[in-house]
């Protein structure tokens, strides 16, 4: 009995040290044994087998934190490491394991990094399930609590996140170069300037259906599986404007005289819709404004109301034979967590045209990437 237990406690032991290990490194390196900047061969050499799954843009591998089972992701752009993410491929009939699990990140992350320079260990939505904390998992599963911790080394911003949607529960660790940053935007700006156009009449997907309006005069097709909700879009508008209100937003205004014309998605259990699209439409308000002025109005707002903004591309384009810019964001926002999504935005007759489609968690923005940029390349204007 006393052998078992020893040997129990020597592979204990070894779990222990392993973690620290794995996390001590990224204190000598930025990311497990990686540099920001590195090449994705640079980055490949570093690792002692061949990536599980592997893209233009990324590495993955499957790795172990603890003796639990994570993805490990190489984030590069222009072939340069700017981020790192580990996300927990655990799958728990108690979702309480699931906070178990971020406490046991958390407490390795700050004997390695010290205290958190964000900490904020539960983000309720409503108390519907706060008075029990047996249920804190199923709430975290309902999208209706998050947990989230941030540390900062000289050149990496690190986040741990624990949020959920639609019974499904994501829990990760992010890893974001701070000098690279300002490289990253300028990148992406080099890239909008460049103005690649797309086609003006491009393919619709086999799997798509088309949606026209006769009253507002625009087309727009999405995948077959998604589905209209023209009956809440009042209720979405005004929950809309309550949530910006809360926030003490100056949005709010802005988005009461906004009109939604379309809204729809996947329809979820928890009665949302993941993913989903939006179109707007506004008159405009002033002729000296450019359609670039509008776009960085937009991001300038957002990011105000953002705990956490990152901008990916910035990209113009021609829509219905006319110029449009497409964003692709990702944004955190108190007591909603995070939001990946892309923003077409046009100039036409006086009006403004936007097309937005989100992804939200559990889900990943990139499952879905082609089929949201197809959605905004296929809008059309019927007059």
């Amino acid at each position: 009995m006393k052998k078992n237990v020893s040997i129990l406690l020597i592979v204990l032991l070894i779990l222990v040290i392993s973690t620290l290990v794995l996390f001590a490194e990224e204190a000598k390196y930025d990311f497990r044994k990686t540099n920001w900047g590195m090449s994705k061969e640079q980055v490949r050499a570093t690792e002692d087998k061949k990536p599980d799954f592997e893209d233009d843009k990324w590495l993955g591998y499957e790795v172990k934190i603890n003796g639990k089972d994570f993805g490990c992701l190489y984030c590069f752009l222009e072939d340069k490491l700017y981020r790192g993410e580990y996300f927990s491929e655990g799958e728990y009939t108690n979702k309480n394991i699931y906070i178990d699990d971020y406490e046991e990140l958390k407490e390795i992350l700050t004997k390695n990094y010290g205290k958190p320079k964000t900490d904020r260990p539960g983000l309720w939505k409503n108390d519907l399930y706060k008075v029990d904390k047996s249920l804190w998992g199923i709430a975290i599963s309902a999208g209706l609590l998050a947990y989230e911790a941030s540390w900062e080394t000289s050149t990496t911003e690190i986040w741990l996140r624990l949020e959920g949607y639609n019974d499904e529960i994501s829990l990760g660790i992010s890893y974001y170069s701070k000098e690279l940053a300002g490289w990253v935007m300028q990148t992406i700006e080099k890239e909008a300037s460049k103005g690649v156009c797309a086609q003006s009449e491009p393919s619709i997907p086999t799997n798509f259906t088309t949606y026209t309006d006769e009253v507002c005069l625009f087309r727009i097709s999405y995948p077959t599986n998604w589905e209209p909700a023209f009956s809440i879009i009042e209720s979405l508008k005004q929950k809309t404007i309550k949530y910006l209100k809360s926030i003490d937003s100056k949005s709010s205004f802005a988005f009461e005289r906004s009109n939604i014309v379309f809204f729809g998605g996947v329809t979820l259990d928890s009665d949302g819709y993941n993913p989903n699209i939006t179109v707007f439409i506004d008159p405009l308000v002033d002729d000296k404004f450019k359609l670039e002025d509008l776009v960085e109005l937009s991001v300038q707002g957002w990011k105000k109301e953002a705990e956490e903004y990152r901008e990916f591309s910035r990209t113009k384009t021609i829509i219905d034979g006319k110029q449009a810019i497409i964003l692709d964001y990702e944004g955190r926002y108190p007591n909603l967590g995070s939001i990946h999504g892309l923003l077409m935005i046009m100039l036409a007759d006086r009006f403004v045209w936007m097309v937005s489609c989100g992804v939200g968690p559990p889900l990943n923005f990139y499952d879905f990437k082609d089929d949201l940029y197809a959605i905004v390349k296929s809008f059309k204007i019927l007059k």
